[in-house]
């Protein structure tokens, strides 16, 4: 038996909100909201052309990066710092799901 999640199409808003926010839906919703924001942002500053035809291991980096930044900012940086910086990998974790890199 595999330990890889089932890829399910009918999971309710609810239950993402619920997940995301550790049980409470409010700070899901919150949670959503923020990644969502980030991910437009990211997607303006550095557009998908940038992405296509750099390959996975392009974006693997794209993605250690924003681990390096995330790694500083909780050496020696604020909360609030450490917090974008997350959102940034996540925004670079969505691209690479999504496969922007093709």
């Amino acid at each position: 038996m595999s330990d890889k999640p089932r890829e399910r199409s009918d999971i309710s808003y609810t239950r993402m909100r619920l997940a995301f926010g550790n049980g409470d839906m409010a700070r899901g919703k919150k949670v959503l909201e923020e990644l969502t924001l980030r991910l437009e942002h990211a997607r303006t500053k550095h557009p998908v052309f940038e992405w296509m035809g750099r390959g996975p291991k392009w974006a693997a980096g794209k993605l250690a990066d924003e681990l390096s930044e995330l790694h500083r900012a909780i050496s020696l940086e604020g909360e609030d710092r450490e917090r974008e910086e997350a959102k940034d990998c996540v925004a670079v974790g969505v691209r690479i799901i999504n496969r922007e890199f093709e």
